[in-house]
């Protein structure tokens, strides 16, 4: 047969109960309240930017001409190429490097 175990509290008097359900809320509340003022205050959100559409409007005219399209396509991929660039110089480049020193090290 199993055995099961059941938790109560036993209270005194009145006065526990009456600590236990209003005057420790209450001492936590302001313990936490306390504690909020003794912080600075926090920062705002970051603004939001809008963002640009990647590829402009384009109409159906410009969809049926195949060297305005071709234009379209290239000017973003260009830009694509620029940032992987950028991306590659500044960020992967020195990170592999710094990794390469740091595997010889050891």
């Amino acid at each position: 047969m199993q055995q099961r175990f059941v938790c109560t509290v036993h209270y005194n008097n009145v006065y526990d109960i009456y600590f236990f359900l209003f005057v420790v809320p209450i001492l936590a509340a302001s313990r936490i309240i306390r504690r909020m003022k003794t912080r600075a205050a926090p920062l705002p959100p970051p603004p939001v930017k809008r963002l640009e559409p990647i590829l402009p409007p384009m109409t159906d005219a410009s969809l049926m001409n195949k060297q305005r399209l071709l234009n379209i396509v290239y000017n973003q991929l260009q830009g694509i190429v620029s940032h992987a660039r950028f991306v590659n110089n500044t960020i992967l480049y020195p990170l592999f490097y710094l990794i390469k020193k740091l595997t010889c090290l050891g």
